[in-house]
C-alpha cells in the first residue's frame, strides 16, 4: 500500500486503480467497511482518498474523533488498497465541487 500523507493540489499519483473510495473514514466503521468490501468486489485494485484533518473536526474543533490518522491507516491497510491518499484539507476546503472533481480525475488516477 502506497501512503500519501499530505497530498496537495500540486501532487499527482499515477495509479492502476479503477475504483476510488472517498470519505473521512473516521473509525472505519461498518458502513466504511461495506463500502470498501463492495469496491473490492468490483476490482481488487482500488484506492482510498481521505483527509489529513476530518472536515467535521476542522469546522468544529470540539468534535471528538474516533481514530487518529495513524490508527486509521492501520485499519485501512487490512483491506490492502493500492493507495491511501490523505488530502491536505486546508488546500481543498474552498474548492468548488466541479473543480474538486476535476482535480481528482486528473491527479489521482
Amino acid at each position: 500500500m502506497n501512503i500519501y500523507e499530505s497530498f496537495t493540489q500540486k501532487d499527482f499519483v499515477n495509479t492502476q486503480s479503477d475504483i476510488t473510495c472517498l470519505g473521512a473514514f473516521d473509525g472505519v466503521h461498518l458502513g466504511h467497511q461495506k463500502l470498501i468490501e463492495e469496491a473490492k468486489k468490483i476490482d481488487t485494485n482500488f484506492q482510498l482518498i481521505t483527509f489529513d484533518i476530518v472536515p467535521k473536526k476542522y469546522f468544529n474543533p470540539q468534535h471528538q474523533l474516533i481514530t487518529n490518522n495513524k490508527t486509521k491507516t492501520k485499519m485501512i491497510s487490512n483491506y490492502k488498497p493500492e493507495n491511501l491518499i490523505y488530502l491536505k484539507f486546508d488546500e481543498f476546503k474552498n474548492m468548488e465541487k466541479d473543480e474538486f472533481c476535476n482535480f481528482l480525475q486528473k491527479n489521482a488516477k
